[in-house]
């Protein structure tokens, strides 16, 4: 799953920096508040799931992102 959502970021947010799951949205990424909300609404809309607001916050490593996508069913990008 890594390396789809690599290719994800890549395609909506233009990031094709060395991504591992310890890298961090905000200090590694430098994906702000607004850019995690744009990725979130990516998110949203090609999984067809629903972040909630108390979710976002969670949201600070690759790794969480991809926990999110596996507590709401998502196992791999087709």
């Amino acid at each position: 799953m890594l390396e789809e959502f690599k290719k994800f970021l890549d395609e909506e947010l233009g990031i094709d920096d060395d991504i591992t799951l310890e890298t961090s949205l905000r200090d590694d990424l430098m994906i702000d508040s607004l850019a995690t909300t744009q990725l979130v609404l990516s998110l949203e809309e090609k999984y067809n799931i629903k972040v909630e607001q108390s979710e976002l916050a969670k949201l600070k490593t690759v790794k969480n992102c991809l926990d999110l996508l596996a507590e709401k069913g998502i196992e791999s990008a087709n």
